[in-house]
């Protein structure tokens, strides 16, 4: 083969349009039609708005991880209790995820975005004007809940109206936002306090709440998020897929582009369970069971660090106040979306997962040893690329995370895929608080850092062990099993 693999070429729409054979539209499927439209401003504009869920999650998250300790003075709250708050949050995390892929799957994935930003809005708001640390618990839960109905449709409905070679956008796009949020957050702490010693957090969540509805109001009108055509296609609704289609080619400016395509199977769900069952079938199972690990690996590495951090960093020396070091690691996330781009372009996927999974493994113990032994030579070092590299590299490990996802699974089990394995994940992220708590009373909180080197060592080893390379792969509507064992929904045994 002369091309290097993993670098696509982007198709244009030149390229099938200049025949102006009938017979060239009619062989065309819906995927066809996505590469020919091409990656302009319609997806780039619903990249924003639809991972504004993401922003929302980022701004919400660093706030109740941030403000925990001034909610525990205020009601007199012990180590679990508090920790119990955030885990709280992630259990309705949990919750929306699980809800979000049957949804997503059966009645379309804008309605259950839109949903989504206006409940982030409307718990958050309730959740400030709490009278008890048990009101405050069960109202972050259904924020959290919110947050997971969200993101795995958004992930599904990206997936779905960009070309291959583009894919990885969306999921950057989304943590582009997510650091986005977590700045917000960042400058309202400062504002009302850099030591973080005296935080008001009903008001700090008040205004947390704010980029949720922003995103909802936009999201909202159908012409600023469009629904899936993939999934319209499979439900029948041919022509509301090809108004879809119009409409991502003219904000494109690819008004040339040719709407008909060959119509899919039609293919509606005949209980709930179907599409859990095709993610568990013999193709998908190993699949499932490995990105779910994976991606349960970054969330503890990611939301542990995130509740540990405000209670770490005010007792090291490094150089700054909390507060301005809580902002400075946000901003560290941003290199990290820049090297999320360069690996998806140079790796395959699975070679991605490896490489991520070694450096983090390294970054880890970097922060464990210099945070724990302050007498080291060179602890200062160990410190900063340890505490920079675990905000760096937590980045591109859930984008492909997020990514591979809603590329191996076909739409009649997109959406229940994402969940799923989202769902899954978000489990490590809800026990991450609690478990920070635990080794930290029982030994130190360098063993949870250290526990996190090991789990994302072993993700390295498990993206050796995933059947399928899904680099440049066009999506599949149904899944297939080729006779040949070489091709099975979306995606080609890899030989990466």
């Amino acid at each position: 083969m002369g091309a290097k693999q993993g670098l696509p070429v982007p198709t244009r729409i030149s390229q099938s349009a200049s025949s102006g054979s009938s017979s060239a539209s009619e062989g065309k499927n819906i995927a066809d039609v996505v590469e020919d439209i091409g990656f302009g401003p319609s997806q780039a504009r619903m990249s924003f708005i639809g991972g504004g869920v993401m922003m929302a999650d980022g701004s919400e998250l660093l706030l109740i991880s941030s403000v925990v300790m001034a909610v525990a003075n205020e009601w007199d709250l012990g180590p679990f209790e508090r920790s119990g708050l955030i885990t709280l949050v992630y259990l309705g995390l949990i919750g929306g995820n699980a809800c979000s892929g049957p949804l997503g799957d059966r009645f379309g994935r804008r309605p259950v975005i839109v949903c989504s930003f206006f409940a982030i809005f409307i718990f958050s708001v309730l959740s400030s004007l709490s009278t008890s640390a048990q009101m405050l618990g069960v109202l972050r839960f259904f924020v959290g809940m919110a947050f997971g109905l969200g993101q795995p449709a958004w992930n599904a409905l990206g997936s779905e109206i960009t070309p291959a070679y583009w894919r990885m956008v969306n999921p950057i796009v989304g943590q582009i936002v997510f650091v986005i949020g977590e700045v917000y957050s960042c400058c309202l702490i400062y504002h009302q306090d850099p030591t973080m010693q005296n935080l008001e957090w009903r008001p700090l969540l008040r205004l947390g709440a704010l980029p949720a509805v922003f995103f909802g109001i936009l999201a909202f009108s159908p012409d600023m998020l469009v629904e899936s055509p993939r999934y319209l296609a499979v439900q029948g609704r041919i022509k509301e897929a090809k108004d879809v289609l119009s409409t991502l080619a003219t904000g494109n400016g690819m008004m040339t582009a040719k709407m008909d395509f060959r119509p899919p199977e039609v293919h509606q769900a005949t209980d709930w369970w179907e599409p859990l069952k095709e993610i568990f079938s013999k193709e998908y199972r190993l699949t499932t069971l490995l990105t779910t690990f994976g991606g349960a690996t970054w969330n503890l590495i990611y939301y542990g660090a995130l509740y540990a951090f405000p209670q770490i960093l005010p007792g090291l020396t490094m150089g700054s106040s909390a507060a301005a070091e809580l902002l400075y690691g946000a901003l560290w996330e941003l290199p990290g979306i820049l090297l999320a781009i360069f690996l998806a372009i140079t790796l395959p996927r699975r070679q991605m997962m490896g490489t991520i999974g070694v450096v983090g493994a390294v970054v880890l113990v970097m922060f464990a040893v210099g945070a724990a032994n302050p007498e080291l030579a060179h602890q200062g070092l160990l410190l900063h690329v340890g505490y920079a590299g675990i905000k760096l590299i937590a980045i591109p490990g859930f984008c492909i995370y997020y990514l591979y996802p809603g590329e191996v699974f076909p739409t009649t089990s997109r959406t229940t895929g994402m969940a799923f394995v989202t769902a899954g994940a978000r489990v490590a992220a809800m026990v991450a608080p609690m478990l920070f708590e635990y080794v930290t009373l029982k030994w130190s909180f360098a063993v949870f850092f250290y526990l996190g080197a090991i789990m994302a060592f072993m993700t390295s080893i498990g993206a050796y062990l995933l059947p399928f390379e899904t680099l440049g792969k066009a999506l599949e509507d149904t899944a297939k099993t080729n006779e040949s064992a070489t091709n099975y929904g979306s995606a080609s045994l890899g030989q990466a």
